[in-house]
């Protein structure tokens, strides 16, 4: 996977799961990361776009209504840095994926199904 210089993200490669059919069209993307087979790339505006493999709820957990600043993608799980102008929520890191009663990824807390949250109980969409 690839951020092209006029913001638009390329992938190649087996297909599995539509990690490469998937990908989001467009400019505007500044960051992008692989998982095991789900992808997140951050647009500039702050919001994350996910696809791909979503056995854990890595990309249906994908959070928003949040301005964030970086993405980074893990085997079964990703993390996300909201931006430090954020306000009290400022910096603060989600951790999403591993929704499947297993122990969170983060080593936090969390309900099946929901993601992970935080030390400070924040993070992880509903």
């Amino acid at each position: 996977m690839a951020l092209r210089a006029d913001g638009s993200v390329k992938v190649w490669g087996w297909d599995n799961y539509g990690v490469t059919s998937n990908a989001p069209t467009g400019t505007g993307f500044v960051q992008v990361s692989a998982g095991w087979e789900h992808c997140a790339a951050l647009q500039q505006a702050g919001q994350i776009t996910s696809w791909g493999h979503d056995f854990s709820n890595e990309v249906s957990g994908t959070p928003v209504g949040q301005t964030f600043r970086s993405v980074k993608c893990g085997a079964y799980h990703s993390l996300a840095l909201t931006d430090l102008n954020e306000g009290w929520n400022s910096g603060t890191t989600y951790c999403f994926g591993d929704g499947t009663g297993t122990g969170c990824p983060c080593a936090a807390f969390g309900q099946a199904g929901h993601g992970c949250a935080n030390s400070a109980g924040v993070g992880g969409a509903s």
